[in-house]
């Protein structure tokens, strides 16, 4: 016959503070935990209706990358001054096909970057 499992034991500690780890990390980090949950619903809302959970994925993505994408669109000259003009058009072709095959994506990219610096709302940097 088997000994009975204790209540009790080196497991449970190590599990127990995971918990409360996991949980202040949260309640430090809320608006990463909300993002994070948002995009989680997004990538399974993207099964229903790829428009809607485009908007909302692409508005995340624009929040957490706005300084990105605009450092990067205001060196476009840049770019094509070194890569060549062959370079560019086929990047700006890939961006319209972008566009193209997912609007609602580009919709929510375009709305979440706006909306970091036209309202000073969401993440700090």
């Amino acid at each position: 016959m088997a000994a009975p499992i204790p209540d009790k034991g080196p497991g449970k500690a190590p599990l127990a503070s995971m918990g409360q780890q996991i949980l202040s990390q949260i309640k430090e980090h809320v608006p990463d935990t909300v993002a994070y949950v948002l995009l989680a619903v997004g990538l399974l809302y993207c099964f229903y209706d790829s428009f809607a959970a485009g908007i909302l994925i692409g508005a995340i993505l624009g929040v957490y990358f706005s300084a990105d994408i605009l450092q990067n669109a205001k060196r476009f000259k840049d770019f094509i001054v070194t890569n060549g003009i062959f370079k560019g058009f086929t990047l700006l072709a890939g961006a319209c096909a972008l566009i193209i095959t997912a609007p609602g994506l580009c919709l929510g990219l375009l709305l979440g970057t706006s909306s970091r610096y036209v309202y000073g709302i969401f993440f700090q940097s």
